[in-house]
């Protein structure tokens, strides 16, 4: 059990410095993006990404889910992989290429036709190093991933801030996801231990989609619902609209989805090598759960209340439009690890069925919403979103809880405590939004993070919250190692 909660540790502090890293670099070239760049521009790459991210789950299958779950390590294997996810992906941009006149026309935007057919080609670019990436996430080798990723993160970002400077509007967009997507796939190729050959056999594929089967139908309709909101949002109201929504949604990503994807990225195989010893499971992911609402609990509660600071101070009085709704977005986030760390128990033990029932489920409560919702405007649409998130966290936490005896009333109990200390904080911070409404933005940002933050430590450790223990511990050996 050490040496998985070793593994885990380990997996999670590299991964979380990759994450930390990409994510610096990336808000810092958002910013001046943002600056340079209309919420019209963000609103035509948000129709982009809901077009490849959807067909990047088809061109996936699965597959490399299947790779981790069945701790596959045959070559053959892996190279059909490879080959099968490259021809699918150029199909696939084929397909967009054609598609492109006919979606530019239904948004009525002439643009967004070159637009589709340039930042499509990230599909096959990507496909190149898919089977790579994932094979240093079944090692939990993050260190590796961590520096493959970074030099491609500045190079593509010094292209889309020139591209931007130089007045290339959506294009700087356009430039700088395709080149980030280039290099990382070639540093990809370059440093990972599998090199593919021309062996391929269809047999090997067909019995990785036996175990990822459920999950890619569910990721498909995952992805098809998710979509929905920006798809809608550019049709129904305008892309000025879509471009708030994006960011606002963009900066929440920013804020806690990154960090939760790390948390699954890596306990996912660690969790995979545990299922056969329930109680160790439990363990590890109480631990998981615990440690992951510490860290965004005080994150999209000081949000909330700093929305207002924080979206001026970052992206000028221009985008003060995103506020009602990254507001909104904060308490969805809120609610994004009974979401991912939950499903990653049912991947675990390939429960594909059940994986795929819950989204069905859930999938009819998203329509449901949109349905009732849409007529209203935005801002009523996304409170039904916020009312489905909490109805998918509660299914979400009954089938995996019932897996290995860890319910949504036990994960409730559990992280209850981290509130304390986020609640204090959230009411510290609130207090200065509410009397300083005139101070500079920038200073005002800055106060209620640095003052939010040790009220958070403080309070954390005034209430012995166990997962600030915990982290302290971790520091504390870390140290007194370094010393020797």
């Amino acid at each position: 059990m050490s040496d998985k909660r070793a593994l885990l540790t380990r997996g999670i502090l590299w991964n979380f410095a990759d994450s930390i890293g990409s994510q610096l670099v990336s808000f810092i070239v958002s910013v001046v993006l943002a600056r340079l760049v209309s919420p019209e521009n963000y609103g035509l790459l948000a129709i982009v990404f809901v077009f490849t991210s959807f067909m990047q789950i088809i061109i996936s299958g699965g597959l490399s889910e299947a790779l981790i779950m069945k701790q596959e390590n045959e070559w053959l294997t892996i190279n059909s992989v490879f080959w099968y996810n490259l021809a699918v992906s150029v199909f696939f941009y084929l397909l967009l290429f054609l598609a492109a006149p006919f979606i530019a026309s239904y948004y009525a935007s002439p643009e967004l036709k070159n637009v589709l057919r340039v930042a499509g080609l990230t599909m096959p670019v990507w496909s190149l190093s898919n089977i790579q990436f994932t094979i240093l996430y079944k090692n939990v080798d993050f260190k590796k991933t961590f520096l493959v990723k970074i030099p491609g993160l500045l190079i593509s970002s010094g292209i889309g801030i020139g591209c931007a400077y130089a007045g290339m509007g959506v294009w700087a967009l356009v430039y700088q996801v395709l080149s980030l997507t280039v290099i990382n796939s070639l540093a990809a190729i370059i440093l990972s231990p599998f090199k593919p050959g021309l062996g391929f056999e269809y047999r090997r594929i067909r019995q990785l989609f036996s175990v990822s089967g459920g999950f890619v139908a569910s990721g498909l309709i995952n992805k098809i619902f998710d979509n929905l909101y920006p798809l809608l949002i550019g049709k129904w109201y305008s892309m000025g609209s879509l471009g708030y929504y994006n960011r606002a949604n963009a900066t929440k990503d920013l804020l806690v989805n990154n960090l939760v994807q790390v948390v699954a990225k890596v306990g996912f195989p660690v969790f995979a090598t545990m299922k056969e010893d329930p109680e160790k499971l439990k363990e590890a992911y109480r631990r998981v759960m615990q440690v992951t609402f510490f860290m965004i609990a005080p994150v999209m509660l000081g949000g909330w209340v700093c929305a207002r600071s924080l979206i001026v101070a970052v992206y000028s009085e221009k985008w003060m439009a995103t506020v009602p709704y990254f507001q909104i977005c904060c308490l969805m986030g809120l609610l994004f690890p009974f979401h991912v760390i939950n499903l990653d128990i049912l991947k675990v033990y390939a429960r594909s069925a059940t994986f795929l029932k819950l989204e069905i489920i859930k999938k009819a409560a998203i329509l449901a919403s949109l349905l009732i919702t849409f007529r209203y405007g935005i801002i009523v649409l996304l409170w039904g979103q916020l009312v489905v998130h909490v109805f998918s966290a509660f299914i979400n936490s009954f089938y995996s809880g019932k897996i290995i005896s860890y319910g949504l009333t036990e994960q409730i109990k559990d992280i209850l405590p981290v509130f304390i200390p986020a609640f204090v904080m959230m009411f510290c911070v609130w207090i200065m939004d509410r009397f300083l409404p005139d101070w500079d933005a920038k200073v005002l940002l800055l106060l209620q993070l640095t003052f939010g933050a040790l009220v958070y430590a403080g309070a954390a450790g005034l209430f012995r919250v166990k997962p600030f223990l915990y982290l302290l511990s971790i520091v504390h050996k870390r140290f007194a190692h370094d010393q020797r």
